[in-house]
């Protein structure tokens, strides 16, 4: 039997393959809200151009052997996500970037983890295809050039561009939230803006959110009256959670 190509496809078909090209791994409630019924796409599953994925944050859906085959041939590069924690950390990091873009923030780039094995170049590194964060650029910031013109080593602290956590897998989300302010509380301050953590659970981490912003409140509070030449210079607030929260769970095929 002969391969089902891209231009074999409908219209509505070839843009949902696009899509999961695009973003690695998308939830299918997201698939269906952009590009209508699931009935219109799904023999795309059916056919192996995509992957459907049970997990706790819906279906979510990856290409499949077909879909990688065809963008393998064509030279598009294809993120491997090796294993459900992979595809469900991409899933959920998309829909965290569009949370945020909603509020008016640019994603302007990602830093992927670097490993040996299956890899991909990034700026002469080795790196896999998992995304550990993604650098925004916040709404309130008008100098969009700004992060490309810094050199690279020191495009973890440019002004108004604050990093994105948006991982489920693995970990305490509290221990997490934790070791990531201790790891850029210095960013924090160059950037001037808050550590944007998503989070599918607030119960989880809202009192150490509050905690550790508190005690940066009265730190600056002490700060500037000793100094008060220097009042309004130091941010006031480390980090922001952001809900992201997973979906009530839906019974039917494809349905969450």
């Amino acid at each position: 039997m002969a391969r089902l190509r891209l231009t074999d496809l409908t219209q509505v078909q070839e843009a949902v393959v696009q899509d999961v090209q695009l973003r690695g791994a998308v939830t299918a409630r997201r698939l269906e809200r952009d590009h209508g019924p699931i009935a219109t796409w799904e023999s795309l599953i059916e056919s192996h151009w995509l992957t459907s994925h049970d997990s706790v944050h819906g279906t979510l859906v990856t290409l499949g052997t077909l879909g990688r085959a065809h963008f393998t041939d064509q030279k598009v590069y294809v993120p491997y996500l090796s294993g459900p924690s992979a595809v469900l950390d991409r899933a959920y990091q998309n829909d965290a970037l569009e949370c945020m873009q909603a509020e008016g923030y640019t994603v302007v780039d990602c830093v992927h983890k670097r490993a040996t094995g299956i890899t991909q170049k990034t700026s002469g590194r080795k790196v896999t295809a998992q995304i550990l964060y993604h650098i925004l650029r916040a709404p309130n910031f008008s100098d969009s050039q700004r992060y490309h013109r810094t050199p690279p080593d020191s495009r973890d602290r440019v002004k108004g561009h604050p990093f994105l956590y948006a991982m489920v897998s693995g970990g305490s989300p509290e221990q997490r939230l934790r070791h990531l302010v201790r790891k850029y509380t210095n960013n924090i301050q160059s950037w001037d803006s808050p550590l944007l953590l998503a989070v599918p659970d607030l119960a989880a981490v809202w009192r150490v959110e509050r905690e550790i912003n508190l005690r940066q409140q009265r730190g600056v509070e002490e700060h500037e009256r000793r100094f008060p030449y220097q009042s309004g210079r130091l941010v006031r607030t480390l980090v922001r959670v952001i809900h992201v929260p997973h979906p009530e769970p839906v019974t039917g095929r494809y349905g969450q």
